[in-house]
C-alpha cells in the first residue's frame, strides 16, 4: 500500500485536517492511497479508536460519519449497527481517519483515490535520490554493533557499495538526517 508521512502543518494537508478535526492539534499526518474495501467503524476499543469522517475537496467540507459500535449503536429501525465498510470513495472526497493506539495519539491519515484529479490540492511524495534512499533505509539499523562504530555505513557499503562521500551527502540534509549525523 502507497503511503507517505509529513506534517499535518503542511498547506496541503492542514485545510482538510481542520474540516476534518477541527479540535485536532496534532503534527503527525499521512497520505495513503485507497485501496479498497475498508472497516469505518468508529467506537473505543481496549484504550484505542478510529475516528473517520469524509471531507470534500471542491469546498474542503466535513461530510462526516457517525459514531459506529457493532453492538451498542442502533440504526434508525432499531437493528445493531454491524460493520460498516467504506468499499469505494467518491471522486473529489477523501476519507481522512484520526487514530489513538492505547490512549496515544497517533495523527492523521488521509486516504485518497488514485485516479482522482481533484486530489492535486494534496502535495506529492517527496523525491528521494538512491543515495536519500540507502541511507534513510540504514537509519533502522544500530548505530553500532559488535564493536563496529559506523555500523550503518559499514552495513551500507556492504549490501549497496555506496561509497562514504556519497553516504554523507545525503546525510547532511536536514530532511534525512533529522538533525542527526548519518555517522552517529
Amino acid at each position: 500500500m502507497q503511503s507517505y508521512h509529513l506534517s499535518a502543518r503542511n498547506e496541503g494537508i492542514r485545510p482538510i485536517a481542520r474540516a476534518a478535526f477541527p479540535d485536532y492539534t496534532g503534527t503527525k499526518a499521512r497520505i495513503r492511497v485507497f485501496a479498497g474495501p475498508m472497516r469505518v467503524n468508529s467506537y473505543w476499543d481496549s484504550g484505542s479508536r478510529d475516528y473517520f469522517t469524509l471531507v470534500q475537496l471542491a469546498d474542503v467540507r466535513s461530510l462526516g460519519l457517525p459514531t459506529s459500535h457493532p453492538c451498542f449503536d442502533r440504526r434508525p429501525n432499531g437493528q445493531p449497527m454491524g460493520i460498516l465498510k467504506l468499499r469505494k470513495l467518491p471522486l473529489g472526497v477523501v476519507l481522512v481517519e484520526h487514530s489513538i493506539f492505547c490512549g496515544r495519539d497517533m495523527g492523521i491519515t488521509v486516504h485518497v483515490r488514485p485516479d482522482d484529479p481533484n486530489r492535486l490540492a494534496l502535495p506529492d511524495a517527496p523525491q528521494l535520490t538512491d543515495d536519500e534512499r540507502i541511507v534513510l533505509k540504514a537509519t533502522g539499523w544500530k548505530s553500532s554493533c559488535a564493536g563496529i562504530r559506523n555500523y550503518r555505513f559499514v552495513e551500507s557499503r556492504r549490501t549497496t557499495g555506496i561509497t562514504h562521500d556519497r553516504y554523507d551527502t545525503p546525510g547532511s540534509s536536514s530532511a534525512i538526517a533529522g538533525g542527526r549525523s548519518r555517522r552517529d
